[in-house]
């Protein structure tokens, strides 16, 4: 709990990389903020019928198991069951939780109750590492608010649940 706010950790692994699960968790926990640690697998994802359907069939153990197909999904479903002004930290399972950084892990909390969330970007134009089929099927391949802008990591992030 923070500032009267749930603060919830979310990760992906497969069962491959369970080493990684085991270490994240107890680092998470060694920052005593956490009040759920949801570390998700191909067996216990939330049930989704769309999900199911669509792409239960691509999550296999290639790179990113299935391209990352999962990771919307799972951020969307703690969402879903967080309640209003909670605090969501996204992390992939490489990621390391730095207990020597808990000052500056707080800091972030400040600023994602100030601004609703907090990304990183990365020092990549969206227009030199984007295909430029996803601009076209958006019709914005000519706009340079999208295709002159920095990428976002996807690696970690916070949202507060509105």
């Amino acid at each position: 709990m923070y500032k009267d706010r749930k603060i919830y950790l979310c990760a992906f692994a497969n069962l491959d990389l369970y080493p990684s699960v085991l270490r994240l968790k107890k680092q998470a926990e060694s920052f005593n903020i956490f009040d759920e640690i949801l570390i998700y697998n191909e067996y216990n994802l939330p049930y989704d019928e769309k999900f199911e359907t669509l792409l239960r069939n691509k999550l296999v153990p290639s790179r990113g198991f299935g391209y990352w197909c999962w990771k919307p999904f799972v951020v969307l479903k703690t969402l879903e069951s967080m309640n209003d002004n909670d605090i969501l930290l996204y992390a992939d399972i490489g990621c390391h939780l730095n207990i020597e950084g808990m000052n500056r892990f707080l800091e972030y909390l400040d600023i994602v109750i100030d601004n609703g969330s907090l990304c990183f970007e990365l020092p990549y134009l969206e227009k030199e590492w984007t295909k430029s089929d996803l601009f076209n099927y958006f019709n914005v391949i000519n706009d340079k608010n999208i295709t002159d802008t920095f990428q976002r990591a996807a690696t970690s992030f916070f949202f507060i649940e509105k």
